[in-house]
C-alpha cells in the first residue's frame, strides 16, 4: 500500500493506493497499526513471548501468581520492576543477564525482600510449546522458572505516520495529544503505537475517542 499526501488545498486531503491498482481518498488518517516487538537473541525467548515470556504484570500477573518467576533487565530498570512483581510472588529471581549495575542500596533491598541477584548470561530457555521448563545460563547451571518478565525493545510497526512527518516520543511511540491528534494536521493514532499501555480495553477506548473526534471535525469543516 502506498500512501501519500495530496497537494494542498486539495478536498481530498490524503490518496490511499494498493497494489491491486486501487485508490481512495480521505480527508483524516487514523493509524492503529501497533508496534513490532524486538525478540532477544536467546533460543527459546521468542518462541515464549506473550505465553510465558511476559511484558506486564497487570496483563499476565494474576495466571501466574504464587509462581517461580523471574525477572530479566538491569540497573534502575531491575528494581522497579522487582518491586513490581513481587505483589504476585515471594518466589522471585532477579536475572541480570551479565554484570549487575544496581547500587549498593537496590541490591541490599533486593536481597532483603529475598530475590535472588542472578548476574551469569542466559544462553537459553528450555520450554514445552511456549510454557517454560526452565533457564539454561552460560556456565551450565539451569534455574526453575514457570514465567519471566522483561521490558523489551519495539519499532512502529508502520513507518507511514513517520513518513508524513507525525513526530514520535522519547520512547518511540507516536506523539499524540488527549484527543488522539498527531503532530500533522489530520492524522490521528490510536492504541499501542502511542502508548505502554497494552491492552485491548485501552485500545478501544482510544479508538472510540479519536473516532468521536474525527467525526467531530468532519462535521466543522463541512460547516466551515
Amino acid at each position: 500500500m502506498a500512501l501519500q499526501p495530496t497537494q494542498a488545498p486539495s478536498p481530498k486531503g490524503y490518496e490511499v493506493g494498493t497494489a491491486a491498482g486501487d485508490s481512495f481518498s480521505a480527508k483524516k488518517l487514523l493509524f492503529a497499526t501497533g508496534v513490532t516487538d524486538q525478540m532477544y537473541n536467546i533460543q527459546g525467548f521468542a518462541d515464549c513471548w506473550g505465553i510465558t515470556a511476559l511484558h506486564c504484570p497487570y496483563c499476565h500477573g494474576y495466571e501466574i501468581r504464587n509462581k517461580a518467576i523471574g525477572v530479566m533487565a538491569n540497573g534502575d530498570l531491575a528494581y522497579e520492576l522487582c518491586k513490581l512483581h513481587s505483589n504476585w510472588t515471594k518466589k522471585l529471581m532477579l536475572f541480570t543477564n551479565g554484570k549487575s549495575t544496581l547500587n549498593k542500596a537496590q541490591t541490599d533491598a533486593l536481597y532483603n525482600n529475598n530475590i535472588a541477584i542472578i548476574e551469569t548470561e542466559i544462553s537459553a530457555i528450555a520450554h514445552t510449546n511456549g510454557y517454560m521448563q526452565h533457564i539454561e545460563l552460560a556456565d551450565g547451571s539451569i534455574q526453575k522458572v514457570d514465567a519471566l518478565y522483561s521490558k523489551i525493545a519495539f519499532k512502529q510497526h508502520c513507518e507511514l505516520p513517520e513518513q508524513l512527518g507525525c513526530s514520535l516520543d522519547e520512547y518511540g511511540y507516536i506523539a499524540i495529544d488527549v484527543f488522539q491528534k498527531t503532530t500533522v494536521n489530520g492524522i490521528y493514532a490510536a492504541g499501542d503505537n502511542t502508548t505502554m499501555f497494552r491492552s485491548v480495553a485501552f485500545s478501544i477506548a482510544a479508538g472510540n475517542k479519536a473516532g468521536a473526534v474525527i467525526n467531530k471535525e468532519l462535521i466543522d469543516d463541512a460547516w466551515a
